[in-house]
């Protein structure tokens, strides 16, 4: 298999990382090289962090049924770089023919479930008020920009347990993608740029394994114009979102 390259994608465009730096990540079989990836910096995930802040006004204000729309393009175009995605968890990832397959089958599943419950997420109610003249109703927002942190046992599949949730109810994301998948993640995303995804909307962006640690690249030092808005969301509880600064 030839090597793979894979940039960043940050504000829709594919971009190096700002100090031009690569690492290489192995193929689990060989030991040999999978992917020559970008190595994001700090200064990339601040400028990923802003690209979704600038992307979640107009993105939030979609009608439910346009990011619905969005994402089962998604998820039809999942389904048509099916082969391409199953090549890249090989290479990157390893394991079994049969989990290489039902990752990208659940995926593609994920984008569908989630574009169903376009409708139910931002519902609101009435609820009691101690002054009966007057009427209480709880509606539901968007929180705004959403990080998950994807890990890569399961590269494709857990991008599906938590960013088409976190999409669908009108919530820009910044993927933290594993190091180890970068090209299974890169081409995850070119899915969502098929589908015709805004710029902003979606922005990933993986580091150099020696990098991470405490603040994982500067997911702890957030825009200062987003502070109240940034969230995380595990891919293991993908509608649990964590309000906060420290990411790490």
């Amino acid at each position: 298999m030839s090597i793979g390259e894979q940039n960043l994608y940050i504000g829709g465009h594919w971009v190096p990382s700002e100090s031009g730096k690569t690492y290489e990540s192995a193929n689990p079989f060989t030991g040999g090289v999978a992917t020559r990836a970008s190595a994001a910096t700090a200064v990339d995930v601040q400028r990923a962090v802003d690209a979704a802040q600038d992307a979640f006004g107009s993105w939030a204000s979609l009608p439910p049924s346009k990011r619905r729309q969005y994402l089962l393009a998604a998820a039809d175009a999942v389904e048509a770089r099916a082969s391409d995605i199953i090549e890249a968890i090989t290479t990157e990832m390893g394991g079994p023919a049969a989990w290489r397959k039902y990752n990208v089958k659940v995926l593609a599943e994920k984008l569908r479930f989630a574009a169903d419950g376009s409708y139910q997420g931002l519902t609101g109610e009435v609820i009691p008020s101690e002054n009966p003249s007057r009427t209480m109703i709880v509606i539901r927002k968007p929180v705004g920009v959403v990080v998950s942190i994807v890990p890569w046992n399961a590269p494709a599949l857990l991008v599906g347990a938590s960013v088409p949730a976190a999409l669908v109810l009108g919530n820009t994301v910044v993927i933290k993608a594993s190091e180890q998948t970068p090209r299974t993640h890169g081409l995850v995303t070119e899915c969502f740029v098929d589908a015709g995804f805004p710029a902003g909307v979606v922005n990933p962006h993986h580091q150099r394994p020696r990098e991470r640690g405490p603040g994982r690249g500067g997911l702890d030092r957030p825009s200062e114009r987003a502070p109240r808005s940034l969230y995380r969301i595990d891919a293991d509880r993908p509608y649990h979102c964590e309000k906060g600064r420290d990411l790490s």
